[in-house]
């Protein structure tokens, strides 16, 4: 396979930021998703700024404490290890360094243009979209969106009605058009007699769904979500395919070759990622009969509470082999959470498969294996 290096990649449309600047300061310096700020404090790299972080900030917010601590890669960077570190970090940008210089911006959408080139990929859009979406009604408020959006850690949400997709909402879409518009979408959306989470979702949702086949390839999903600056896609009325789920998938070829399960572990907090490997491959031994092969994707985030000590996680986990599996779950602390998780998962396999479960519930409980 040939190997291409960040240089190929390197893009230099990035700006400075100190990190004592507000979110309205520069919120209008962005000219779109795929501005990136670089936050250089003291003449030392502390992270970058993304639009995603601004929209869900305060406006009285400081930059340095929404800034996200970005991994440097180098121009030698190789693309695979771009795509990993993209994955696993939750990141659609990587700032390029010289020494301890920053030079440019490696963007996500670059990553997957040359991921398509190097792979015969071959997949359709029915083998890696998530079904079992959250879904919502375009009468429900948008306060209903906003705590439905970050309670499941989703970015966005499909509205439904009978059965048919008619609309989607983003968190994108709830911040600039309901809490934090500007004077024109205020006049053109909200009655200021109206609290605006109050109103409903119809009034901001979009209605121009962009949409593919499930026997799209992927590659030509991609090319519809170029062609309509979109990063997601609804896939007829079954289920959705984001541009990180397209990286996620790419960047899956690159796992060890003796691997039967290929397993991605997604997440921007610090974890102990050998040892969640390790559950998951023993867990997916024991149903490696039904299950085959395949790619098995862990989102892992972090919320604000906490249990003697232990962070509150929410862990969607995604199983794409011969059968598909989606699922969320929470807990204190890793061990909880990822013991949560495949306690579902086990459930769903049992579920899917009655005669091949029981039998492997049997030797479990004799203990055989």
């Amino acid at each position: 396979m040939k190997e291409i290096k960040a240089i190929k990649l390197t893009k230099e449309n990035f700006s400075e930021l100190t990190g004592e600047e507000t979110v309205k300061e520069i919120i209008s310096r962005f000219k779109d998703s795929k501005q990136v700020f670089v936050i250089i404090n003291n003449g030392k790299y502390v992270g970058v700024l993304t639009q995603k972080e601004v929209i869900k900030a305060t406006s009285d917010t400081k930059i340095k404490k929404i800034v996200r601590n970005a991994p440097k890669i180098t121009k030698n960077t190789s693309l695979q290890e771009i795509a990993r570190l993209m994955c696993e970090n939750q990141l659609h940008s990587l700032p390029v360094f010289e020494g301890e210089v920053v030079v440019g911006i490696v963007h996500g959408d670059d990553v997957i243009e040359q991921l398509f080139y190097l792979i015969e990929e071959k997949h359709l859009a029915e083998d890696i979209m998530t079904e079992n979406m959250i879904t919502l009604s375009s009468e429900d408020t948008i306060a209903s969106a906003l705590v439905t959006l970050r309670e499941n850690n989703i970015s966005r949400i499909p509205l439904v009605k009978e059965g048919e997709f008619i609309g989607i909402v983003s968190l994108k879409d709830v911040v600039t058009k309901a809490i934090k518009p500007t004077e024109k979408l205020r006049k053109d959306i909200l009655d200021e007699r109206k609290t605006p989470l109050n109103l409903k979702i119809n009034e901001i949702m979009v209605k121009n769904l962009i949409t593919c086949s499930a026997k799209e390839g992927i590659r030509d999903v991609y090319n519809i979500m170029k062609k309509n600056d979109v990063s997601s896609v609804l896939v007829e009325n079954r289920g959705i395919i984001t541009k990180r789920d397209l990286l996620s998938h790419l960047t899956s070829h690159f796992s060890p070759e003796k691997e039967v399960f290929k397993i991605q572990i997604i997440s921007k907090i610090r974890l102990n990622r050998e040892k969640i490997r390790k559950e998951l491959q023993t867990f997916l031994e024991k149903y490696k009969d039904l299950l085959k092969q395949g790619h098995i994707y862990v989102h892992i985030t972090e919320h604000k509470e906490t249990l003697r000590g232990e962070k509150l996680l929410h862990c969607r986990l995604r199983v794409r082999a011969a059968k598909k599996f989606d699922l969320t779950a929470e807990g204190f602390g890793e061990s909880q959470t990822i013991g949560e998780a495949l306690r579902k998962l086990r459930v769903l396999i049992i579920k899917s498969d009655e005669k091949q479960s029981a039998h492997r519930d049997i030797i479990d409980y004799i203990g055989l294996e």
